[in-house]
């Protein structure tokens, strides 16, 4: 062993990791002054992953059978790169679809007001909420929660469909183009998941 090698090992690399957090957030612990602890428990998760995944390597260098299940789970997750590289592809492209179909309409417009206080409303806002079409709009459809007008709750409602979870599929009756996307989605959805099998 070289020092070449020892540098090319990732077990060497994720001992240094876990030591290097651990003495961290032990420092941390023992520090006197106030500090944010959404931070701290944030990277306290983070080691605790990192100390999982040394007790993974520990169990691999040691157990035969165990190494013989982890080798293939690593060699299942190799195999599958071209299908989640896929699988990520469409949900980014049609969470910035919808997102881009849906900016600025009315119902996004909508949910905007929805989620101003009213000391902050605008005389726009105040307008479109004492508008009669707007307690129909509302009634007719899923404006609370409406998942598009932002594109982090759009990937995440792309992704809960993909797992199945279509949700009120009235939600795309306001746009004709949306409705067009969202067949295409399923049709693609169907076709990717069929090339898994």
């Amino acid at each position: 062993g070289t020092f070449n090698s020892w540098l090319t090992d990732a077990a060497n690399w994720l001992d240094v990791t876990l030591i290097v957090f651990v003495f961290y957030y032990s420092v941390l612990m023992i520090h006197e002054e106030p500090i944010d602890e959404s931070w701290v428990r944030h990277g306290l998760a983070a080691t605790k992953g990192i100390l999982w995944g040394a007790v993974i390597s520990f169990l691999k260098s040691t157990l035969e059978d165990f190494a013989v299940f982890v080798n293939g789970v690593i060699y299942v997750v190799r195999r599958l790169v071209a299908f989640l590289l896929a699988l990520l592809v469409i949900l980014l492209a049609f969470a910035q679809i919808f997102v881009i179909v849906y900016t600025k309409s009315d119902i996004c417009i909508l949910v905007d007001c929805l989620e101003q206080n009213a000391t902050e409303m605008t005389a726009e806002c105040a307008t479109i909420l004492n508008d009669p079409d707007t307690a129909e709009t509302l009634a007719t459809c899923e404006v609370y929660g409406f998942p598009h007008c932002k594109f982090n709750q759009s990937l995440l409602k792309v992704y809960t469909m993909l797992m199945g979870e279509v949700g009120n599929v009235t939600r795309y009756d306001t746009s004709t183009v949306a409705q067009i996307f969202f067949i295409v989605f399923a049709f693609l959805v169907i076709i990717l998941l069929s090339n898994v099998l």
